[in-house]
């Protein structure tokens, strides 16, 4: 195929969320070499009427509401464009059947269009189109914008939440089945959507290494929120959600009262509250913070934990975090969810129940020295973005040669 492709990036995590994720993260990467146009996904009209207080839908509504084709520079990239589709039809509550079907081929109708204004406005002649977890739209694109290979990018087991698997389950097979080739982010993933298609190949999370490398920087500001300097913290970073297994939590704090928990990200869930941990003196939620400011909280932790439950869902995961915490040196503690996570066994501690969780907490704590830290970074350092999208390019490579 022609050299440099223009790359056109479909995915269900908006580039503007305030939680990241890898498809941003690989749209990042890719924009160093090639042009890269992000669509969000699209906001139905319910999602308006939710979201209409919100500054950044506001702005769009020429966009939203009439089709306008606005290209939006995505912050401190050099080739990164996003990209608002006009508003769609909430059609998951539908069963599968003929109305369920009509309603969707407008929506792809109206996403098509999308397509079709970002090749014209931006005089596209070769493009590879990447779909990155969204399969309710682009089942096909219209002939006339066909790309040079579609590629769908599986990022969680879609069947394991009742909203997603509705639809989506039935609809990813297909996408799978018509797409050129298929990627998965975890070990799990792969196997599963094998047994659909043997064009599936593993390219795996990663992380902003230079980011997270900034928390070993002895000048880094204390957040202004962090007042446990007098204490050890313990402490984790991401979404509080169904996937942390709560009762784990309680017992990590009751066993480690002279010392802080400290959960940063956004609350998702009062699950917590189920399980009394707000009313425990030494944890503390601090809520959502900027993807940037992250490493200061990390800084600060003195040891982060990935608790997930073990479950069908988390089998299939490879968390961001773990690259992110190990590139900030620190003594990493996660339950035995996941066999990518299993992967890093010789650098971080897995506990294999709870009270074996409680203690490898005890041995983190020991054993932590320079040379652990060095290691953990080192680990991390072979697990960039940058890695990943050379990756991507030996499997693109890979399957023209047997195709």
């Amino acid at each position: 195929m022609p050299s440099k492709p223009d790359i056109i990036l479909f995915s269900l995590f908006r580039w503007d969320s305030e939680i990241s994720s890898s498809a941003l993260a690989l749209a990042k990467e890719f924009s160093k070499n090639h042009r890269v146009f992000y669509i969000n996904h699209p906001f139905s009209l319910k999602d308006l009427f939710k979201s209409f207080s919100n500054k950044k839908v506001r702005k769009r509504m020429l966009s939203l509401l009439f089709g306008k084709y606005i290209s939006e520079p995505i912050p401190a990239n050099k080739d990164l464009w996003g990209i608002t589709p006009k508003l769609t039809l909430p059609i998951n509550f539908l069963n599968q059947g003929i109305l369920y079907e009509f309603f969707a081929a407008i929506n792809n109708k109206i996403i098509n269009r999308t397509v079709r204004k970002i090749i014209s406005h931006n005089s596209i002649e070769n493009y590879l189109f990447l779909n990155c977890y969204n399969p309710y739209f682009f089942k096909n694109i219209y002939s006339k914008l066909k790309p040079s290979f579609y590629i769908y990018y599986s990022m969680d087991d879609i069947s394991q939440a009742s909203y997603t698997n509705r639809h989506g389950t039935r609809l990813e097979k297909e996408i799978i089945l018509n797409y050129d080739f298929s990627l998965t982010t975890s070990m799990e993933l792969l196997r599963l959507k094998q047994e659909i298609s043997s064009t599936v190949y593993y390219l795996p999370n990663a992380a902003d290494i230079s980011l997270f490398l900034t928390a070993l920087n002895s000048e880094l500001s204390i957040p202004f929120d962090w007042i446990f300097n007098d204490q050890k913290t313990i402490g984790y970073i991401g979404a509080i959600e169904s996937r942390i297994d709560y009762e784990l939590l309680y017992q990590i704090a009751k066993s480690n009262e002279d010392k802080m928990i400290v959960l940063v990200g956004p609350i998702v869930t009062n699950e917590y509250k189920e399980h009394k941990l707000d009313k425990l003196k030494n944890v503390r939620l601090l809520g959502q913070k900027s993807y940037e400011d992250l490493p200061a909280y990390l800084r600060q932790m003195d040891i982060a934990l990935i608790p997930f439950k073990k479950n069908k869902l988390t089998k299939s995961i490879y968390p961001l975090k773990i690259n992110e915490y190990l590139a900030a040196g620190k003594a990493v503690v996660s339950t035995d969810f996941s066999e990518d996570i299993k992967a890093f066994k010789d650098v971080i501690y897995i506990g294999c129940n709870h009270a074996d969780f409680v203690s490898k907490i005890d041995l983190a704590f020991k054993e932590n020295n320079q040379i652990r830290i060095d290691q953990r970074i080192e680990v991390a350092k072979s697990n960039t973005w940058e890695a990943r999208v050379k990756l991507f390019w030996k499997i693109l490579e890979k399957y023209q040669t047997i195709n």
